[in-house]
């Protein structure tokens, strides 16, 4: 089991997937604390998790939902430990649209968080529940719920 002691920060990183999936995973993972889980260009899904609590996940199902209506389907269910497991879905032709509206969303979400006081230094704290560790949650940093749930009513 992994040490439990140390605090976790979300980092960028490289990922195999599928070639025509990835600029739309790529997209995503513009937005701090989303983590991709799984994805598919032939099913054109990419599954992932967002956020720090319930609190950012449901503020972000709402806001995200919005700005990808016509063009994907958004879904949510429990992932267990207080945290929601999303599911993105669209038609395989609508991938590189869908992107740009994600681009766009996800510019749109970096101004507001900059107009809230946050850097884009600032180190975003990790929501520890992982499918394969039985964690207990760490106390999300208030400072960065408060500024993520402020950037989400824009």
């Amino acid at each position: 089991m992994a040490d439990q002691s140390h605090a976790q920060v979300f980092v960028k990183i490289n990922a195999r997937v599928d070639e025509g999936i990835a600029p739309l995973v790529s997209a995503l993972s513009r937005f701090p604390t989303l983590y991709t889980l799984a994805s598919c260009q032939g099913g054109a899904f990419v599954e992932f998790r967002f956020g720090n609590d319930l609190g950012e996940q449901a503020a972000f199902f709402c806001w995200f939902s919005l700005k990808v209506t016509g063009l994907a389907r958004l879904t949510a269910e429990w992932g267990g430990r207080d945290s929601l497991v999303f599911t993105l879905r669209c038609r395989p032709g609508d991938i590189n649209a869908l992107t740009l509206e994600i681009e766009k969303s996800c510019s749109i979400l970096e101004s507001a968080l900059c107009d809230t006081g946050c850097k884009e230094s600032d180190n975003y704290p990790a929501s520890p529940c992982h499918r394969s560790e039985t964690r207990q949650h760490d106390a999300p940093d208030s400072h960065w719920r408060d500024l993520m749930l402020r950037a989400l009513r824009t």
